[in-house]
């Protein structure tokens, strides 16, 4: 082979090099809209068993109690996830926790502060709404599992900063069990008939 060939073989090299180097990005890509699609699935055929469930003529039940909540422990999980899942696709969230966190040790305080009052407000919400109204009621507790959702995107990201990707996972299955806990001993609190 002589040197005028060598040129367009490693231009064309360069390129093969280069397109293969795009296709895992465009693969992981196509990944994160599965996921996201399969989660959406997930949470569409959770809410169809919570109304077949929770609900008769209209009014809620306690027919399948443990089920139930169970259930709606699933369905925050999901809902979580999606949050993480949409801001890793479209980084919803990015400016915001920015814009908090970013600003210095003071601002971060005050943000985690204020985020800790609208988690307590949304409970205490949840708890004082009539449990007859359930839009009003489930709306709340939709607010209150985004928020917490919110609040888990930096522990994802310390996570995949510092390789500990578990720590998030742990801390979002002690989430879960937290509210199930809540929802299993203050119940009558939460959702009260009279």
């Amino acid at each position: 082979m002589s040197s005028k060939n060598s040129p367009p073989n490693s231009k064309l090299s360069s390129r093969l090099s280069s397109r293969l180097s795009l296709q895992p990005k465009s693969i992981a890509n196509s990944n994160i809209l599965l996921k996201i699609f399969c989660t959406l699935v997930i949470i569409i055929l959770i809410c169809i068993a919570i109304g077949h469930y929770a609900f008769k003529n209209g009014l809620l039940t306690c027919d399948h109690y443990v089920f139930n909540t169970y259930l709606y422990i699933i369905l925050a999980t999901m809902l979580m996830f999606l949050v993480v899942l949409l801001n890793d696709q479209y980084g919803i969230f990015n400016s915001l926790l920015m814009i908090m966190f970013s600003n210095g040790l003071g601002t971060a305080i005050l943000s985690f502060i204020i985020l800790l009052i609208l988690v307590i407000g949304l409970t205490y919400a949840l708890i004082k709404v009539d449990p007859t109204n359930i839009a009003l009621s489930n709306g709340i507790w939709l607010a209150l599992v985004l928020l917490i959702g919110i609040f888990l995107i930096p522990t994802i990201y310390l996570g995949r900063m510092t390789d500990v990707v578990g720590l998030a996972g742990i801390l979002t299955i002690v989430i879960v069990i937290v509210v199930g806990l809540l929802g299993y001993y203050l119940c009558y609190k939460i959702i009260n008939f009279n």
